[in-house]
């Protein structure tokens, strides 16, 4: 009998439970990555357009380095994504809380394991905190102009 993901996920994480007890923030960290990897992939934009139609802007990189977000400021477009990444050699777990200036609200917030990824297409132009909620030093800004 083939199992769906939910099914895989949902017996991973008993599994696990059963297995060790982490701490709090150990536990949560691995929540987050095997619930994230049960929703499915989204489908590739570029493999349904149409001939003619508009090419995906070109994914824009901001890295966790020696705990520091380089760069320290980044301009994208409405629409094209940013790629989070831990390039951490001290294996490292970063956040990535990405706040919106204008109104202080909370856009998004992720874990990234040493070495991972996550990416995020802003939809709104705007300026945009990006923070750490493990390393409060950690800080940059984003600039999201109009299409």
């Amino acid at each position: 009998m083939a199992l769906g993901g939910e099914q895989v996920c949902r017996s991973l994480l008993e599994f696990a439970a059963g297995m060790f007890r982490p701490r709090p923030w150990v536990r949560m960290l691995a929540l987050t990555l095997l619930c994230g990897a049960c929703r499915p992939a989204p489908a590739d934009p570029r493999a349904s357009a149409p001939r003619g139609a508009a090419q995906v802007e070109t994914i824009v990189v901001m890295e966790m380095v020696a705990y520091e977000l380089i760069p320290k400021t980044l301009t994208v477009k409405v629409g094209q994504p940013v790629r989070f990444r831990n390039r951490n050699s001290e294996d490292e777990v970063h956040s990535v809380r990405v706040t919106e200036v204008a109104n202080s609200a909370q856009l998004f917030g992720v874990g990234i394991v040493p070495y991972g990824f996550s990416d995020h297409a802003f939809e709104r132009p705007g300026l945009y905190t990006v923070a750490c909620d493990i390393h409060p030093m950690m800080r940059a800004d984003i600039l999201v102009t109009g299409p």
